[in-house]
């Protein structure tokens, strides 16, 4: 990932902190293999259109929120393949509101961080 777009990133989750969930909220764990595919070709649409170097190779620790035919928030680890080696990065997503997150370090990998990174993120509280 370029040294601009690590900028535009930040910047971006920065802004997308501002506003976070409210309260507990009931999450679901998606193991689904095509709903994973779906959620990860949504994924990566955003990160290209930050202008983010690399291709997703493959997500895991999906989880979904408020999943309703207007409104759904989406979080996942996913490996962004670069120009070397394969990155974990943390992400999430929402289908009404426009919010996109992305964390690049410090994260755990476990369900509970990427529901609390998600609700913080991406449900627009």
């Amino acid at each position: 990932m370029t040294a601009s777009a690590m900028r535009v990133v930040l910047a971006l989750c920065l802004l997308c902190a501002a506003s976070s969930g409210a309260g507990a909220q009931e999450w679901k764990v998606q193991t689904d293999p095509k709903t994973l595919a779906a959620r990860m070709q949504k994924f990566a649409a955003h990160l290209k259109d930050l202008g983010v170097a690399g291709q997703l190779k493959s997500c895991r620790y999906l989880v979904s929120e408020y999943e309703s035919r207007d409104f759904s928030a989406w979080g996942a680890i996913c490996s962004l393949q670069g120009g070397g080696k394969p990155q974990s990065i943390l992400l999430c997503d929402d289908d009404g509101l426009g919010h996109f997150a992305l964390k690049s370090s410090g994260f755990s990998f476990a369900y509970e961080e990427v529901d609390e990174f998600t609700r913080k993120n991406c449900t627009g509280g």
